[in-house]
């Protein structure tokens, strides 16, 4: 139970809490949790009372010699320091401030300032912290080693040091340093018999450890140590060594005797096959062969794969070795005739996968494939009929192309990659490097059959890929399109110009007539438009003009007299008519009408053939009536 306020000026004797009484002048401060009192808090000190902050002469907090004027008529009666206690406006919290100041106070700095205020004026005690000299005589081996006194403060700054029965500020310690190459070392301090103090500086040396197992690798090592506990050793003496010791029996082979050797190859008998052969041997010594390769003339046959070490008459010894296939463009992490260990990596293979992605990153693959652009980073296909051949000239392999015309370099990018074999047979428009393939070149070297087809491909792999399924015919008639035009190289006797784009229907129908007369026929190349330019390149004005650039086919048609027959799809649903296309065909939707109208015809036909002359003039007569005729005596009829 509190008998005193929190902030209370009190004296010494006061009681502050039930049974419990100070012993020095201060300002009493509670630490309470839960209404719990934990701690009690006497300031020492004098309290004053300022009319406001302006009054106080010196700043909070600072340690202000003897005799230094605080505020008129106060003075510091010894070393102290200044703390405001209470201010008028310590009630008033900082989320509502703004707001008792707007609605109840009215104030602002000035009338804030003109509060009055209470400063405790506190006796502080000024300790100087030296580095204490302490004397120590030691022997050291090494002037690196040394021991120097440190002293360290057990407070921080700012922290409330309690004094019961008294409290240690600072600490001075003897601190081992060591600098040099022995600064990774450690220390170990130990009494001897003489009771005198001495620092040991130790150096850790790891020994392998033999782990207890049967298999051949662990056991064919030992170690063994050179020295025994106790013994003083000097700088750079063996202390251990590690013996490997051989499994079975063997010769030693060591691959480079100048080098400093880290592996040995030990071979035995137990690693040998020898194969008997009844003819003469086709392989000879150093030759690496393959399980059931052919040995001999006669058709024998290798039992195992590995490398022949010795041909004799009748024998072939082989030692044994396991082949691993790689790809082309594997990166080797091994030289030739190096010797590896079981688990040591020889070879990183490259796997190149093909990027589909999402149906959004697969559309301008369409885009690209349907405009009929160069694709990046395309393959080569053959110009012409060939054998492929490879002959790699530092480290990086040529490609060749011959034939009856001669070898031809083919010229790739470094970072494509040889799809073909060497020896392989080549035919017109196969691709040799990797990389999708260039449109253009297929039509130009494979024709527009095999040019439709890749395009269709193509495009439904991208559709395909994300589960897609989409008939070919729709993609065709994209692809028809832009197949339809052809360059004319050679006009021959037709009317059609060289170097123009006609279409091929237009082509074949000019050279079928010169062909009837028997002229000399035009030549053309198959050309590979986008949906773009395709569109604006048809025979009707009506089709390319609802597409884009309206005014200026518009005013070419009419410049040029241009006639649509309308001929198209799209013409005729601009038009308004049925499309020439299924059901909907003029043809097929009439074809019973048509029927019935030709069969009325014939009927009709039929009926006037078998009738007389004095039948149909009775049917005219029964329409018209009979004429009224009149004979003169001239014998001439006249009409009334």
């Amino acid at each position: 139970m509190k008998m005193v306020e929190n902030g209370t000026f009190v004296t010494a004797g006061t009681e502050v809490v039930k049974d419990v009484y100070c012993h020095i002048d201060g300002i009493v401060e509670f630490k309470e949790y839960n209404d719990i009192i934990h701690e009690i808090t006497i300031r020492p000190g004098e309290v004053h009372q300022l009319a406001n902050v302006g009054a106080l002469k010196v700043d909070e907090g600072e340690v202000i010699k003897k005799g230094t004027v605080i505020a008129d008529g106060i003075k510091a009666k010894a070393t102290s320091i200044v703390t405001i206690m209470d201010s008028s406006m310590d009630d008033i919290t900082i989320d509502d401030l703004d707001e008792e100041l707007d609605a109840t106070l009215n104030l602002d700095e000035d009338s804030i300032s003109n509060q009055p205020i209470q400063i405790l004026v506190r006796p502080v005690q000024v300790l100087k912290v030296e580095q204490k000299a302490v004397s120590i005589k030691f022997n050291t081996t090494d002037e690196l080693i040394d021991i120097v006194p440190v002293t360290q403060l057990q407070y921080k700054d700012g922290a409330r040091v309690r004094n019961l029965d008294g409290s240690t500020i600072t600490r001075t310690s003897l601190v081992l340093q060591m600098q040099g190459y022995l600064s990774h070392l450690k220390g170990m301090v130990e009494l001897d018999s003489s009771n005198n103090l001495r620092i040991v500086v130790l150096e850790n040396l790891i020994v392998r450890r033999e782990q207890e197992s049967n298999s051949k690798i662990t056991s064919s090592l030992q170690t063994e140590l050179l020295v025994k506990d106790g013994d003083v050793i000097e700088a750079k003496t063996p202390i251990a060594k590690t013996q490997v010791l051989s499994v079975n029996d063997g010769v030693a082979s060591i691959n480079d005797k100048e080098a400093e050797s880290r592996r040995l190859l030990l071979t035995s008998e137990s690693y040998e096959r020898r194969v008997k052969i009844s003819g003469k041997a086709s392989v000879k010594k150093g030759d690496f062969v393959k399980y059931e390769q052919e040995l001999s003339d006669k058709g024998d046959k290798s039992t195992t794969s590995g490398q022949v070490i010795s041909v004799s008459k009748g024998e072939v010894v082989i030692r044994k070795g396991r082949p691993y296939l790689v790809s082309p463009g594997t990166m080797l992490l091994v030289d030739l005739g190096a010797l590896v260990l079981r688990g040591d990596m020889i070879a990183s293979l490259v796997y190149e996968r093909q990027k589909t992605g999402d149906i959004v990153q697969g559309l301008p693959r369409v885009e690209e494939l349907l405009e009929g652009r160069k694709p990046k980073d395309c393959a080569i296909l053959a110009e012409e009929d060939g054998v492929a051949e490879i002959e790699t000239d530092e480290d990086l392999p040529r490609l060749y192309l011959a034939n009856e015309n001669g070898r031809t370099e083919i010229k790739y990018a470094i970072d494509s990659n040889i799809i073909v074999h060497d020896k392989q047979k080549i035919t017109k428009g196969q691709p040799l490097t990797s990389g999708p393939m260039n449109p253009h070149d297929v039509i130009r070297l494979c024709g527009p059959e095999a040019a439709q087809q890749y395009l269709v491909d193509e495009v439904q792999r991208v559709y395909r890929s994300q589960g897609v399924e989409i008939a070919d015919k729709h993609v065709e008639i994209i692809v028809r399109q832009m197949t339809k035009k052809v360059k004319v190289l050679d006009a021959g006797d037709t009317k059609l110009l060289p170097g123009e784009l006609v279409e091929v229907q237009t082509f074949e129908r000019e050279n079928a007539e010169v062909q009837k007369n028997g002229g000399t026929l035009a030549t053309c190349e198959y050309m590979l438009l986008g949906i773009t330019k395709a569109s604006l390149n048809t025979e009707s004005f009506i089709s390319a003009a609802s597409f884009q650039e309206t005014t200026r086919i518009l005013t070419e048609a009419a410049v040029d007299g241009k006639k649509d027959l309308l001929r198209g799809l799209k013409e005729n649903v601009i038009i308004g008519r049925l499309i020439p296309a299924g059901t909907g065909f003029h043809h097929l939707s009439n074809a019973n009408e048509e029927k019935e109208r030709e069969a009325r015809k014939r009927a009709v036909a039929q009926r006037n053939q078998a009738r007389k002359p004095s039948a149909i003039l009775e049917e005219i007569e029964g329409m018209f009536g009979t004429p009224d005729l009149a004979v003169d005596d001239n014998g001439i009829i006249d009409e009334e």
